[in-house]
């Protein structure tokens, strides 16, 4: 199938050849008017300018048709033209769409090689946390007991006292996270706050008789008690409220008294 080019260049080529070709008949027929003569010479004359005229009119007739079909294929190519634009701008567009997914083929890669890095990192890691050594609590305690009596800070600013770094089994009763001690522990802070936001009342001059004479008294019984209080100190450094303790401490005062 011949393109419209190739159609547009052979009718043009025809076109030329007979309008050549009628230019020559037209300076025949003229070449012939200049000889006529008389008698059987405008017989024969006659003759041939009715041959040239057939001829001038047959290729008329034929650049006519020429032209024709000459326009028919403009028309064609006009429409063409058209299409190579909606082509032409198709191809640019496509093309656009290739650059767009070439940058999305390569984010892609980079997306995907940062997945498994990341899977790799993390695939480590989970590996790491499935085959660590699990430790038991009694191995934690034992050891921390091992070394409390070395390492443990001084409790209640008394560095010759020594305590372990968690409260011994017998008091875990006696321990806040229990809600009856918890809430014996707060009506007690309750109270001594209620106690010191009391203002303190006048001595009499018989109560500030009765103080001064007992003031050898309260000497003698403030060590015992300072004593029972350090013991007791660790105790409550857990949150603990040991009622057993305070009535020893009260027991072994009184007896060092008497």
């Amino acid at each position: 199938m011949s393109s419209i080019k190739q159609k547009i260049n052979k009718v043009l080529a025809d076109y030329a050849s007979i309008y050549a070709e009628l230019l020559r008949e037209i300076v025949k027929s003229t070449k012939s008017l200049s000889d006529i003569g008389s008698g059987s010479q405008l017989e024969i004359l006659d003759l041939q300018i009715n041959t040239q005229k057939n001829t001038v009119s047959s290729l008329v007739a034929v650049m006519i048709e020429k032209d024709k079909e000459l326009h028919l294929l403009l028309k064609e190519l006009v429409v063409h033209q058209e299409f190579q634009s909606k082509i032409r701008s198709v191809r640019r567009l496509v093309e656009e769409k290739n650059s767009q997914l070439s940058n999305l083929s390569t984010t892609l890669e980079h997306i995907h090689s940062d997945l498994l890095t990341s899977l790799h990192d993390t695939s480590q890691t989970t590996k790491a946390m499935n085959t660590r050594k699990e430790v038991d609590l009694t191995d934690v305690t034992s050891y921390a007991h091992r070394i409390s009596g070395t390492t443990s800070a001084p409790s209640m600013d008394q560095a010759a006292l020594k305590s372990p770094p968690y409260p011994p089994p017998h008091v875990w009763s006696a321990s806040l996270l229990y809600p009856k001690n918890r809430k014996a522990y707060e009506e007690k802070m309750k109270q001594s706050l209620t106690e010191e936001k009391k203002e303190p009342e006048p001595p009499s001059p018989a109560k500030f008789v009765a103080s001064t004479a007992t003031i050898p008294q309260v000497a003698y019984h403030a060590a015992p008690q300072r004593q029972a209080q350090q013991i007791a100190a660790p105790i409550e450094l857990f949150g603990l409220n040991d009622a057993s303790s305070d009535s020893e401490s009260d027991s072994d005062s009184d007896s060092e008294s008497d």
